[in-house]
């Protein structure tokens, strides 16, 4: 029996599938001689170890960590990529990304895979968290991102990066130390809710990102709260903007270049500015 998971965001719903009981582990395997053995649709349980290695999941399939595995990098490239539609990944600990800013590294990167599940994990020693680009219907929920706190702000990567990406949650995720912990560009009809973001750069950052609804997150102690530039028909509702107060920006909210916002309900405390708003006739 399938356990159905909705998760309703602002009017952006997905819908996850528990998966069912998986087949027995590989012993002995190498995480990417697992993947390669699996079928499609095939749930691979992997419990504890650490995987030195970087991976690629190119079938969808559902990956599971049990008791905390670990899956490094050794700082060459990205850690995981997903290439493949449908897939889920849940329950490690994955790090150690290349830190070549030219090449984008990540911990987790999706190119052109959609319905991607990025579930329980946590992300670190990596130049971006989550990378995704040309994607849509993806689920990113109750990870915990931290790009490395010794990176100087300059060079770190974002927490969390979408570029031409629609109808996707973002929800529950906790980030810190990166350059913008959300960054969207050219990504619509997404919801980001219960997020908490803190000693980033820009907690939030939207350009040329429209539609989307930003419900009940926390921006704590960032240099700035939310930045939104050049979007339009955005809601933000019932979100903390707080302690935002370092360098010239210092806002609790940027608002620059956007049209039809409905911003409701907010806790703007002890920002350098609370709100900074220009070129935004509706």
């Amino acid at each position: 029996m399938k356990l159905i998971l909705i998760l309703l965001l602002g009017g952006v719903a997905i819908c996850s599938a528990a998966p069912a009981p998986a087949r027995a582990q590989d012993a002995g395997l190498s995480l990417q001689q697992r993947i390669d053995r699996a079928a499609p649709e095939d749930i691979v349980i992997v419990d504890g170890g650490v995987f030195r290695e970087s991976i690629v999941i190119n079938k969808p399939i559902s990956l599971i960590g049990r008791n905390s595995p670990v899956i490094d990098g050794g700082g060459q490239g990205d850690v995981v990529t997903i290439s493949a539609d449908d897939v889920v990944i849940s329950g490690f600990t994955i790090r150690g990304s290349s830190k070549n800013v030219s090449q984008e590294p990540a911990a987790i990167k999706v190119d052109g895979a959609k319905r991607v599940t990025i579930r329980s994990n946590h992300l670190e020693d990596s130049h971006f968290g989550v990378h995704i680009t040309s994607s849509a219907d993806d689920l990113i929920d109750t990870n915990v991102i931290d790009t490395g706190g010794d990176t100087p702000v300059a060079r770190r990567g974002h927490g969390i990066y979408m570029w031409e990406v629609t109808g996707s949650t973002l929800y529950g995720n906790t980030i810190r130390h990166a350059a913008d912990g959300i960054h969207m560009e050219y990504a619509d009809r997404n919801g980001i809710g219960k997020n908490t973001v803190t000693d980033s750069r820009y907690a939030m950052h939207f350009m040329y990102a429209s539609d989307n609804k930003v419900i009940s997150n926390t921006f704590r102690g960032n240099l700035a709260g939310a930045v939104l530039m050049y979007s339009n028909d955005l809601i933000v509702k019932d979100n903390e903007f707080s302690n935002n107060r370092s360098g010239a920006t210092g806002s609790g909210m940027l608002i620059k270049d956007d049209n039809t916002l409905w911003v409701e309900d907010n806790r703007t405390l002890r920002n350098k500015y609370g709100m900074t708003v220009g070129g935004t006739p509706s």
